[in-house]
């Protein structure tokens, strides 16, 4: 009898399949998770940076600056002057990961 051991069986070939299947079905979502996450962390930068700009064009330049809503890279961003109960200026959006933010900076 003659064995031909020249290739894979197809028994090796469907498991390696599903192994292979079976991993990227585990990694792809996480990959997804965290480009979500990136994309929330440059949301809340590009905030940041913005709710700094106009603290410091009120407080040190003197301007008035009103309550407002901005839109940078597809998002919506909702400044807001507050008075009460601490003077400051906040801004709050809706992040690509479907949380709502908010930062402040007071006086």
């Amino acid at each position: 009898m003659l064995k031909k051991t020249a290739g894979f069986s197809f028994i090796e070939v469907m498991v390696s399949l599903v192994l292979f299947a079976l991993t990227v079905g585990t990694i792809l979502p996480a990959v997804v998770l965290v480009q979500k996450e990136r994309s929330a962390i440059r949301e809340e930068r590009l905030a940041e940076e913005y709710l700094l700009d106009v603290y410091n064009r009120i407080y040190y330049e003197g301007e008035a600056v009103a309550s407002h809503h901005v839109s940078k890279n597809g998002t919506e961003y909702q400044l807001t002057i507050r008075q009460e109960p601490v003077e400051g200026v906040c801004i709050t959006w809706r992040g690509r990961n479907a949380r709502q933010y908010e930062r402040c900076l007071t006086k």
